[in-house]
């Protein structure tokens, strides 16, 4: 009985932690053995070997930090299809408490979280209750969005919309406004004034933005930057300039170096385009050296032609509050927030496009800073008050994303089902896979399940004899209904926010991985040190929203490796569905590999812990053509 609980123990920890592995190994010794364990080690090097094998030329000659993570989990799935073998009935044990856990946790994390009234961002930290709200403190973190809360527009409202908001200072306002800074930045008396002087390291690319607000954004308008520079440290450096738009996608760089001396620089950019709304100034690389910056100023002319120049204040440090009616960055609008050490009211009026069913507010906050808000209300000129579209949260857990959380359950219920020997575990394994999907938000889980579901009551069924297993069958079809309809419930509180139409589609972002693989078919963007999400970012010049990855097994691997990368991906796929159909009965490794290969169709989160090792557990423990168990 002992050693039954120590083996669920380690499937359980398959799923809940990275780590698991080594436990679960520990867990199933001598679990398997013979030419049972002869077919796993085969199988493990066939597969993992040879993708390994095949991507190994890229891995050694691509950017280093993007081929370790591929190379750490590539091994991590070589060890563990050698290792792991359970019993199927710790399995089941395993899983489901497992799927227990999940929902418990998840369940907990919307509740405690999310709370009882929509918040500016997930991060907010309650600081204390005020007479008409809580009071959220966000802390800056770097020069990003911290997050949003989205107001409904009501029936009949207007066009323009006016927001009211109290905020004041927290501790740490740096005394110079720039976004970012690196670790060590100190104020200085210089000539004219104050100045920054800035100690950097080797590390990362140290660099300083300032922002700076156009309060009536008109097209083909010149800009021009000037500062001054001059190194401290005794060796030579070298870095760039930068003027321009959204985050350097848009812009002019100059590359400059350093002496001793103050020198002064003027960099020029003229943008084609209309409707921006804030200018970045930018200086950065100069790595491992001491320099001192000094005058800082952008100047705008309205007419390129014309030689009247306005100089423009830039964003004082602290935060300000973003509008939107779309997740494009040339439709938002910066509102600055005055940040002092008593609260301080804001008001300002924001145009809403007539189609638009909500708008969002979100909030940026400089590193090192943090930032109090309350009191927030929106009113249009007709009176009408937007309220807030209920808060959602999309269960994360302790795993990268919500959709890794719904792929983990998908592939954990699975197994569960498969090797349970009664329609009641299996009954109970897809109840609580179906919440902990619910939970998630992940759509693409959730439709997997429900096929998945069908696909395992079929197969059941065929192995049946009849009578009672024709009742169990019913009360099992019954149980998917009741779970399709508990996922759609849970969706309603943690999917998308009504009236959210995100931008970007998944054959967007599948044509930008198929771009990648034939600009760089040999080297893939690895090779380049390029991330998916710069190469992404590039395609689609004024899209705010992130894209991290190819949200594809295949293409991403392709995308970050080149055309080797692709045919490894392929050759692993491929190994997973013939070692499926060398068993006497292929249905359960089939259904199991099969809905791992739908979930790498729209998403990459394959090698993720949660989704790998479940998915290695069944594959080695499932199989039965030389079935010799201890």
């Amino acid at each position: 009985m002992l050693r039954r609980l120590i083996r669920a123990a380690g499937v359980v920890a398959l799923t809940l932690m990275p780590g698991g592995v080594l436990l679960a190994a520990a867990a199933s010794w001598r679990t398997c053995y013979g030419r049972r364990a002869r077919s796993r080690m085969r199988f493990s090097l066939i597969a993992w070997g040879g993708f390994l094998l095949l991507l190994l030329p890229t891995l050694v000659l691509t950017d280093p930090n993007a081929s370790k993570t591929v190379l750490l989990e590539a091994l991590l799935g070589l060890g563990a299809t050698a290792a792991l073998c359970f019993r199927q009935e710790d399995l089941v044990a395993g899983f489901i408490s497992a799927l227990l856990v999940m929902a418990v946790a998840g369940s907990a994390e919307n509740l405690l979280v999310t709370g009882w009234r929509p918040s500016l961002s997930d991060a907010v930290q309650v600081r204390g209750i005020s007479p008409r709200g809580l009071v959220d403190e966000i802390r800056g973190a770097g020069a990003h969005e911290s997050g949003f809360l989205e107001l409904k527009r009501p029936p009949g409202s207007t066009n323009v919309l006016n927001i009211t908001v109290q905020s004041r200072a927290g501790r740490g306002t740096q005394d110079w406004d720039f976004i970012r800074s690196p670790a060590v930045l100190s104020v200085v008396p210089m000539e004219g004034g104050h100045g920054v002087r800035i100690s950097t390291s080797d590390r990362g690319d140290p660099y300083l933005v300032r922002r700076y607000p156009i309060d009536a954004p008109h097209g083909y308008a010149s800009y021009r930057a000037q500062l001054r520079l001059r190194i401290v440290s005794p060796n030579p450096a070298c870095g760039e300039i930068f003027v321009g738009s959204r985050g350097g996608v848009v812009g002019t760089h100059q590359n400059v170096c350093l002496t001793a001396s103050w020198t002064s620089y003027e960099i020029s950019f003229a943008p084609r385009q209309e409707g921006l709304h804030a200018i970045d100034v930018v200086v950065s690389g100069f790595q491992n050296a001491t320099y001192e910056l000094d005058r800082l100023i952008l100047q705008e002319s309205a007419q390129p032609a014309s030689k009247s120049w306005e100089t423009l204040k830039g964003f004082p440090a602290g935060g300000w509050l973003v509008t939107s009616a779309s997740s494009r960055s040339d439709d938002r609008l910066m509102h600055s927030l005055p940040l002092r050490a008593v609260w301080t009211p804001s008001s300002f009026s924001v145009p809403v496009p007539p189609a638009a069913t909500s708008i969002r507010i979100g909030a940026y906050i400089d590193e090192g800073t943090s930032m109090q808000l309350r009191h927030l209300e929106a009113i249009d000129s007709s009176g009408r008050r937007w309220r807030p579209i209920p808060p959602t949260r999309r269960a994360s857990l302790w795993f990268p994303s919500p959709n890794v959380v719904g792929q983990s359950a998908v592939i954990s219920t699975i197994v569960a089902m498969s090797a349970a020997g009664s329609f009641g575990a299996s009954t109970l394994a897809l109840l609580l896979g179906s919440l902990v999907v619910g939970l998630s938000g992940s759509r693409a889980a959730a439709t997997i399940l429900v096929l998945a579901g069908l696909a395992h009551l079929l197969l059941r069924s065929r192995n049946t004899p009849s009578g009672r297993g024709r009742i169990s069958s019913r009360f099992y079809l019954v149980a998917i209904a009741l779970a399709a309809l508990a996922m759609v419930f849970v969706f309603r509180g943690v999917s998308s926010r009504p009236g959210s139409t995100p931008e970007v589609t998944r054959p967007a972002i599948w044509q930008a991985a198929i771009s990648a693989i034939q600009t760089y078919p040999l080297s893939g963007l690895a090779g380049h040190h390029v991330s998916f999400r710069d190469w992404f970012a590039a395609q689609h010049v004024g899209l705010a929203q992130t894209v991290t990855h190819a949200h594809n097994f295949w293409l991403q691997l392709g995308a970050q490796f080149g055309v080797l990368g692709l045919v490894a991906s392929l050759w692993l796929t491929a190994s997973m569905f013939a070692y499926a159909l060398r068993q006497k009965r292929p249905g359960p490794l089939l259904l199991l590999v099969g809905s791992a290969t739908l979930l790498s169709l729209v998403d990459y989160t394959l090698f993720s812990y949660g989704v790998v090792l479940p998915l290695i557990a069944g594959l080695t423990s499932l199989a039965e053509d030389h079935a010799t168990d201890a």
